[in-house]
């Protein structure tokens, strides 16, 4: 595996997304079984970092990712997770929607949480007072809760 500084921290640069997972057919289900032995090859083969998201697999993401990891020390793996605010339907507790992210990856920080698919039509709401999300992360990484805050975003070549 080939490894990047960041900041101190030695990452794979290979990193594992958790958008899709094995489905079991019959079920329609994460088929966890498959999604751990996918998450044990990664790491035998030197993967550390780890990309979900709060929507992933309507909610299911993170806990599925949870599972895979349970057995390797948290020390040993970086999870990166993600704000939508893109897709919310009005104003939240944005620190209780971060919690519960925390509470579903059973952490106490995120080594990454990125403020998800920003573009020119959902700035407004991470900059938004009404929404109040960007110094809501911000209090959540003075906290320790988030080491890294960043953003995500999704537009075609056109656009860069």
């Amino acid at each position: 595996m080939i490894y990047s500084d960041f900041h101190g921290l030695k990452l794979s640069r290979l990193g594992f997304g958790c958008m899709r997972f094995a489905m079991d057919p019959t079920t329609g289900e994460i088929d966890q079984k498959k999604v751990n032995d996918m998450f044990d090859l990664a790491i035998s083969r030197g993967v550390n970092y780890f990309d979900t998201a709060y929507p992933y697999l309507d909610g299911k993401s993170e806990l599925a990712m949870t599972e895979a990891l349970r057995k390797y020390p948290r020390e040993s793996y970086y999870i990166a997770d993600k704000f939508p605010g893109h897709s919310l339907p009005g104003p939240i507790d944005s620190i209780a929607l971060f919690h519960v992210s925390l509470d579903k990856c059973n952490t106490d920080y995120f080594d990454f949480y990125l403020l998800h698919n920003i573009t020119e039509w959902s700035v407004k709401i991470y900059e938004s007072e009404e929404y109040h999300i960007i110094p809501d992360m911000l209090k959540m990484r003075d906290e320790g809760k988030i080491r890294h805050l960043g953003f995500s975003f999704h537009v075609g070549p056109e656009m860069l």
